[in-house]
């Protein structure tokens, strides 16, 4: 393979275009005392338009299409080539919070991190050094992953390499940081442990942290530099990451009673932590680093939930108190009650849009309420959701413009926001059987719900009907056994959904708008789950018949079995990292292991 040239301009330098035959001049004439010139139709095709026109248009055809353009025009393919228009157009897939995501990755590895990663699976150091000469493209993300994933699915079959974490008791969760670097996972032996990626791509153990009683959880804030764990001793504990590489303790929390949650504000200047004493606490770090409580939230009953929004501005609590509260940050660094949402019964979700201008809330009263800021910052109810029964599930699509309802009555109903600001009922969905989940695809334009009657179902918007919803595909699972999950690609063009019956189904979206059958993957057991990778072009599957299943796809876009992990106990979890480059697994009692991909 060649190596990609150092050009970091949307528009450079384009090859020569072929020679053209020589033609007459166009025919001219005058109209109402303007001149007109009609264009020969030999001038018309694309090879024929100024360099940054065909660019443009180009630009807006989907990958394939380019692909073939590639393929069969030798002056295009030098084109695309140079302008890296292939690795532009699979990024555009993405959106734009997922994009970010990328971003982070890349952004976050050294130039050796980077030649060990891209090294896992290729040889040719002429290619990897090509693409870390390109740092500062604004499109270097794009097309380190994009060369990332085009080489990864040029194998048929990936090497593992297992780097173990050893805990004395059961282990409760393993999880990455967002860039890939880190590991940090929690156990019930009073211990979380955090390992680090050195520049060689080797994991090295950094820091344990200790509690008296069983950690039950360990988070990274988004940036990969602060770790917040909790325990049954009614403590969280933060270590921040320092300069030097080590791990420090930053603070300690405690409780009056058993901590249920501990999350991070996305910017990480925050953290909210829950407890069964029915209250909320606000920290926030000053620029000494310090960490001080900054307000209480008080609930009369258990708290459920409790989620920033995405800039970290807003905090909404949900309580089987029958009540949802929101608070703000004001310029003086404050938190202030904005708004307080009761219902009939339990409340038992409450959701802010992406852009923090909706709060969804869903209750056991069989309803769930919508409510917007309005321009003074005030939140009005704008919509009400009827059931039949208790709403267990309510969700916002990605794009704030839909939500799903999920009720106990086996029905799922989606509303769409119209122009004149209401909500309005799209479509209603029925399940023979309980609905156990309901996911957007990040795109917000395909919903797929699952149920204990073996079905999963995707919906999306029906072509040319004022918004309204329909069914686009039926996936039986057999019709005796409920499916466990079903989940989107990051790109939204696949939906893999897993079940009871062992199998695992990959669906995917034609160009003509259609979902069709991929690919098909079996278990020996039960299989728990099965998980996209951020690329969108990997999956793995775990199963209660010992095994993971690493599923990739091919250059030909079918699916193929890459790798399989092998325990002598049932997997509970298996995640990829952002990279795609490892994947962490956790097994019943005490085994973690960390595990590289690679080819010879």
């Amino acid at each position: 393979m060649n190596g990609v040239n150092n050009n970091s301009n949307i528009v450079g330098t384009l090859s020569p275009r072929p020679d053209q035959s020589t033609s007459m001049p166009a025919p001219m004439g005058l109209s109402t005392g303007r001149k007109i010139t009609v264009c020969d139709k030999d001038e018309l095709s694309l090879i024929n338009l100024p360099s940054l026109v065909q660019l443009k248009i180009i630009g807006c055809l989907r990958l394939k299409d380019i692909a073939r353009l590639k393929q069969v025009c030798t002056y295009f393919r030098e084109v695309i080539k140079e302008e890296d228009l292939l690795a532009k157009a699979w990024y555009r897939r993405f959106s734009s919070a997922h994009q970010s995501l990328l971003k982070t990755v890349v952004s976050a590895k050294s130039d050796e991190q980077l030649s060990a990663w891209l090294g896992q699976f290729t040889n040719n150091q002429v290619l990897i050094q090509s693409l870390i000469k390109r740092r500062k493209n604004a499109y270097f993300p794009a097309l380190v992953f994009f060369n990332n994933t085009d080489l990864m699915s040029q194998h048929k079959t990936f090497n593992l390499e297992a780097k173990d974490i050893s805990h004395r008791m059961d282990v409760n969760s393993a999880t990455f940081s967002t860039d890939g670097l880190h590991v940090v996972t929690a156990s019930n032996d009073g211990k979380a442990k955090i390992y680090d990626q050195q520049d060689n791509g080797t994991w090295q153990e950094k820091a344990i942290i200790s509690h008296y009683g069983a950690v039950r959880s360990a988070t990274f804030s988004d940036d990969g530099r602060h770790v917040v764990t909790t325990s049954d001793g009614k403590t969280a504990k933060i270590f921040g990451w320092e300069a030097n590489g080590r791990w420090e303790e930053k603070a300690i929390f405690r409780h009056n009673d058993c901590i249920n949650s501990a999350n991070f504000s996305p910017d990480g200047r925050h953290l909210m932590i829950t407890s069964d004493d029915n209250i909320a606490k606000i920290y926030g770090h000053d620029e000494d680093g310090l960490w001080e409580e900054k307000v209480i939230i008080s609930h009369d009953n258990k708290i459920v939930s409790a989620v920033f929004s995405s800039d970290g501005r807003l905090v909404v609590t949900a309580s089987y108190d029958h009540s949802a509260k929101i608070f703000g940050y004001e310029d003086d660094g404050s938190w202030k009650e904005k708004a307080r949402i009761t219902h009939d019964d339990c409340v038992i979700s409450a959701n802010l849009s992406a852009d923090g201008r909706h709060l969804l809330t869903a209750s056991w009263d069989g309803t769930a309420k919508i409510y917007g800021q309005e321009a003074g910052g005030t939140w009005e109810e704008q919509a009400i959701i009827y059931h039949e029964d208790g709403v267990d599930l309510a969700t916002i699509s990605a794009d704030g413009y839909h939500v799903v309802t999920v009720s106990g009555d086996k029905s799922v109903k989606i509303h769409g926001y119209e122009d004149d600001g209401t909500w309005k009922e799209k479509v209603t969905i029925f399940h023979s059987d309980f609905v156990e989940t309901a996911s957007f695809s990040p795109d917000g334009c395909h919903l797929v719900t699952t149920g204990d009657d073996g079905m999963a179902i995707i919906c999306g918007q029906k072509a040319g009907a004022g918004g309204l919803w329909e069914k686009k595909a039926t996936i039986d699972h057999g019709g005796y056994d409920h499916v466990n999950s079903a989940t989107f690609s990051a790109d939204s063009r696949h939906m893999v959904s897993a079940s009871h019956d062992g199998r695992v189904i990959i669906y995917g979206r034609d160009d003509d708008g259609l979902w069709k059958r991929k690919a098909e993957i079996e278990h020996d057991g039960p299989v728990t789950s099965a998980t996209f990778s951020a690329d969108g072009r990997h999956l793995v599957t775990t199963s209660y018949d010992n095994m993971a299943k690493i599923i990739g796809q091919e250059t030909d876009e079918s699916w193929v079995e890459k790798a399989t992990i092998y325990q002598w106990e049932s997997e509970i979890s298996a995640t990829f990292s952002n990279d795609v480059s490892h994947l962490v697994t956790v097994s019943y009692h005490d085994r973690v292991q960390i595990i590289k991909l690679f080819i010879d």
